[in-house]
């Protein structure tokens, strides 16, 4: 592969693996839509699939330092590897419906340059505290998180949010630290139905 490869679109890959010798720290898109990959050792940049036979990211991330958006929705990745927080570069990080996966690593607070983490329709059971550690996280989809009852105070510490979703949860409480939160925008509460009352503090929402 030459060394300045930065965009490959390989849709409908039929092989099983991205070969070992597939590592670049350039490589800004690779596109796998539709492919029969299950996991892969390689070095993706962005990684667009709803491939769902893909179980895992690699162990090693270290590869990736280029990435800016990884879209791994409708996976069956059951955990991402501690060594996701390597991915300092990464802006936009979707896990929508990936039923598997029920936890999220507490090193994801370290993802510095994260805008936008969307979890819509997936099996989180819990936010780690660190979450609120994402300084320029703008948008946080929590859309149909049936497993999902509670988010941590630490959420109001996210002083970048302007879009936090809740739509379908099951979410029954909000911090009171969500009134923290000076730039949001945007608050959907639509069907959530084990939500019963709202924290007094989101009055300071203007």
């Amino acid at each position: 592969m030459p060394a300045e490869l930065k965009w490959l679109q390989w849709r409908g890959c039929s092989l099983k693996t991205l070969p070992f010798e597939f590592s670049s720290q350039h490589i800004a898109v690779l596109d796998l839509s539709k492919s029969e990959i299950n996991g892969g050792d390689g070095g993706i940049g962005y990684l667009k699939t709803s491939c769902s036979k893909l179980k895992g990211l690699p162990e090693d991330m270290s590869s990736m330092i280029s990435l800016k958006e990884l879209l791994i929705d409708e996976t069956v990745i059951v955990k991402l590897p501690d060594s996701i927080f390597r991915l300092r570069k990464l802006e936009k990080f979707s896990l929508k419906n990936c039923r598997s996966l029920k936890r999220l690593p507490d090193c994801i607070g370290k993802l510095s340059s994260l805008k936008e983490l969307s979890l819509d329709s997936s099996a989180p059971e819990e936010l780690p505290n660190s979450i609120g550690s994402l300084a320029e996280l703008e948008k946080l989809n929590l859309m149909r998180c049936k497993s999902l009852t509670a988010i941590p105070d630490s959420i109001g510490n996210l002083k970048s949010l302007e879009e936090l979703l809740f739509d379908g949860s099951s979410i029954k409480e909000l911090p009171a630290s969500v009134g923290s939160l000076f730039r949001l925008k945007y608050l959907p509460l639509g069907y959530c139905r084990s939500l019963s009352k709202l924290p007094d503090s989101i009055e300071g929402l203007a």
